[in-house]
């Protein structure tokens, strides 16, 4: 028997395979997950240029008044504690009796006439200005309630909270109207409100606090506001706060400082200082 000797270093055939070019060869990567992107569906939808947007009325939470245990003032000196602290509200103001006086006899004459009429009071801080005034408000409110005095619109506009001075037209348009529109819109309806007789126009009151803020390059924002009253036919009230003692002279253009001294002599314009007492 004829015995075929194999080579020990002899492979197992196989078909031979074509051999690839270093251009046609994959490159080894690493495999990754499919990503999916969740488009919002705001996206998918056209928007109208004619769509009207209507703006949702600012919506102000008042703040909860805390009553407190009487057993806590039990002490003299924590029932001093409580009424220092600065989140109490006095339920008078002591020492201002006579200013509260004169604003509330200026305010009620001047709804009673249904005439245009300035209070510009200034002091430094802390004197009880705007705690005083909003004391006034209050009591010719609850008059109103009680049908003594004749109703009337009231509005406070306060130059710390708002990013533009200008949009003091917008928030009195809003208060005598209702509306919500562009300053410059609220400028132009408000010169042609206070220009043309109506009989059936409520008195507005308008709070203007932080006055030293409304101050604008050219101060049309304080002009309007002292000028307005002065129209025949406007019946607003403009309560000027101020924190600074010489405003007009130091601040204020001539024209408006020339507006204040119209007002001087009648009984359209009361100026006010306060200090400590």
């Amino acid at each position: 028997m004829l015995t075929v000797a194999q080579d020990s270093d002899s492979k197992t055939p196989c078909t031979p395979r074509k051999r690839q070019t270093p251009s046609q060869r994959t490159p080894l990567s690493t495999p990754t997950h499919k990503r999916y992107v969740i488009w919002p569906l705001h996206a998918f939808v056209a928007h109208d240029p004619h769509s009207v947007v209507i703006k949702k009325a600012l919506e102000f939470t008042p703040l909860g008044t805390r009553i407190l245990p009487t057993n806590l003032f039990d002490s003299p000196f924590a029932l001093a504690r409580h009424r220092l602290h600065v989140s109490a509200v006095p339920a008078s103001l002591p020492c201002r009796e006579a200013e509260f006086s004169e604003v509330y006899t200026h305010l009620e004459d001047a709804i009673s006439e249904g005439s245009g009429s300035c209070i510009y009071i200034s002091g430094t801080p802390g004197t009880g200005k705007t705690a005083t005034v909003r004391e006034v408000i209050a009591q010719l409110q609850a008059s109103v309630a009680s049908e003594e005095l004749d109703d009337f619109i009231f509005v406070e506009i306060n130059g710390m909270k708002i990013a533009d001075p200008h949009q003091s037209y917008s928030l009195l348009w809003e208060a005598i109207k209702g509306d919500r529109i562009t300053p410059t819109h609220a400028l132009a309806l408000l010169e042609a409100e206070f220009s043309t007789p109506s009989p059936r126009r409520v008195p507005c009151v308008v709070l203007m606090d932080e006055l030293d803020q409304l101050a604008t390059k050219n101060q049309g924002v304080m002009y309007n506001f002292f000028n307005w009253p002065g129209v025949r036919h406007s019946r607003l009230i403009v309560l000027a706060v101020a924190n600074t003692m010489d405003l007009p002279e130091r601040t204020l253009s001539n024209k408006i400082s020339s507006r204040l001294g119209s007002f001087l002599g009648s009984p359209k314009l009361t100026i006010l200082q306060w200090t400590y007492s």
